[in-house]
């Protein structure tokens, strides 16, 4: 049922042509005595375990895989020419107005020579991000501040029946044992709670983990998951917080485990206010989509101030295709892999929905070197000079230490990303220049939280054990190993 504090203000269409198939490449650790050394001395031993930090010593541990997996499915083909979509929301809760921002895809460019659309294109969601807008006490008085609250990717099973508009119709490829799941934070805690459980089943070998595959249908994911850094620093930080907090209280392994999923839980997607309403005319929380004639059943209006874009008579439609394809197995399609997800999430965080810049570490002083050219937000009449500064700051702490291996591979990067349509990458590494076209508005199909075999899901959880495992012994054997003068003062 339309809800009257819930309203769409905003649907604009926009079209975009073929694009190559992406590449599954979830995320994969080697955690060997060389990488877990240098990770213990950049974070002292796990003593500092924020993003910063962990990017200097991410390397090698953990990384989207080198090899491909296969390839994602899209509703209607790789070869599809269709409309994103842009759609702005308020809700009105308990006093309080938060903005909703979604983004997305359909499966066809359901467009009459009238100009009407067709009431059976069915809109796929990939992007939601939530904004809390509150007031603050300023040097000129009162200012509206607005922050996000939540960004985060709507999962799907990507290697499933996507073209199916009924319940079920993702996570039809789970026939096997290697079924495709998700890998957030919480996925991991999951998986090493309760392996030990289903290892004792004599059923193990035809049960399927409801918990991590979409089995029960899409699921959201913080878009901050596709940072390596950001990923590593929540999951160590989770699981040593619950160490901690275990020592009085005698926890046995399952209870810290479980007490750690807890802090890195993810919204659900019936916690979602917008897309939980549709839920009454729509399969949305079974499939991900819903039919714009279903959309236009739960929120009336949305005909009437829905805008399609239109490209120029005679003008070229855009093909993501005239790029390099995804499958590559050298450094440029893996650094590619890895600027085409952290970017978007850095931006999102900082409420930007455009940005172009150039990077570089090919300095006299071979500092990087970084120069934003343009940007925009979804925020309205907000001034983005502190934002861009913050984005160049975590771009090149995050991301640019993370890509150039703590800076000892040189690199040459020109960047332009719009969340809602695609990112150009332009990469130049020894004097030879890839371009690489990504989908951006669907990108949530081959996020490295997401692998098509499970086994990728109960590796990279076991790693993650172990690591955190090694840093508690090491911080142990700091704090005991004092010399006779430590507590004399000198």
């Amino acid at each position: 049922m339309y809800q009257s504090n819930m309203t769409v203000h905003r649907l604009m269409f926009f079209e975009v042509g073929s694009y190559h198939a992406l590449a599954i490449r979830p995320y994969q650790t080697h955690a060997d005595a060389q990488s877990l050394g240098i990770f213990n001395d950049v974070t002292f031993g796990g003593t500092n375990l924020n993003p910063n930090a962990i990017a200097q010593g991410c390397d090698g541990l953990v990384r989207p895989a080198a090899q491909a997996s296969g390839n994602a499915n899209i509703a209607g083909g790789w070869d599809e020419t269709r409309f994103v979509f842009l759609m702005n929301v308020s809700i009105e809760k308990m006093g309080t107005t938060i903005h909703q921002v979604l983004s997305g895809y359909t499966d066809h460019m359901g467009l009459s020579l009238q100009g009407s659309l067709n009431p059976e294109m069915r809109l796929h969601f990939n992007n939601s991000v939530e904004i809390r807008q509150s007031q603050i006490l300023g040097p000129n008085g009162r200012q509206m501040q607005m922050a996000v609250r939540d960004a985060s990717h709507i999962m799907t099973d990507s290697v499933g029946n996507v073209n199916s508009p009924t319940a079920g119709g993702w996570g039809n490829a789970q026939n096997n044992m290697n079924y495709a799941c998700s890998m957030r934070p919480q996925d991991i805690f999951h998986r090493v709670g309760g392996s030990a459980l289903l290892q004792e089943s004599v059923y193990t070998n035809n049960a399927i983990d409801s918990r991590v595959s979409f089995i029960q249908g899409p699921k959201k994911s913080r878009r901050s998951n596709a940072s390596a850094p950001i990923y590593l620093s929540r999951l160590l930080s989770a699981h040593q917080t619950a160490e901690r907090n275990s020592m009085d209280a005698m926890d046995d392994d399952l209870a810290i485990y479980d007490a750690a999923k807890g802090s890195v839980a993810e919204q659900s997607m019936m916690d979602d206010g917008f897309l939980s309403s549709l839920d009454a005319h729509s399969q949305i929380m079974a499939t991900g989509s819903l039919t714009y004639g279903e959309l236009c059943m739960s929120n009336p209006h949305v005909d009437q101030i829905c805008e399609v874009v239109k490209r120029k008579a005679g003008a070229p439609i855009h093909h993501g295709r005239d790029a390099n394809h995804w499958n590559g197995a050298n450094n440029e399609t893996l650094i590619a892999t890895i600027l085409s997800h952290s970017v978007p999430a850095l931006m999102l965080d900082l409420m930007l929905l455009g940005v172009e810049f150039t990077a570089t570490n090919s300095t006299m002083d071979t500092d990087y070197a970084v120069a934003v050219t343009g940007a925009n937000s979804f925020a309205e009449n907000i001034d983005l000079t502190p934002y861009v500064t913050r984005f160049i700051d975590r771009l090149k702490l995050e991301i640019l230490s993370d890509i150039s291996r703590r800076n000892r591979i040189s690199f040459g990067i020109q960047m332009r990303c719009d969340i809602v349509s695609d990112t150009v990458i332009d990469i130049t590494l020894d004097g030879n220049t890839e371009r690489f076209s990504m989908p951006s508005f669907c990108d949530a199909l081959t996020t490295p939280v997401f692998t098509n075999q499970r086994t990728d899901l109960d590796n990279v959880a076991n790693d993650i054990i172990s690591i955190s495992s090694n840093l508690e012994t090491t911080h142990q054997m700091h704090s005991v190993a004092q010399t006779p003068y430590d507590n004399q003062g000198v």
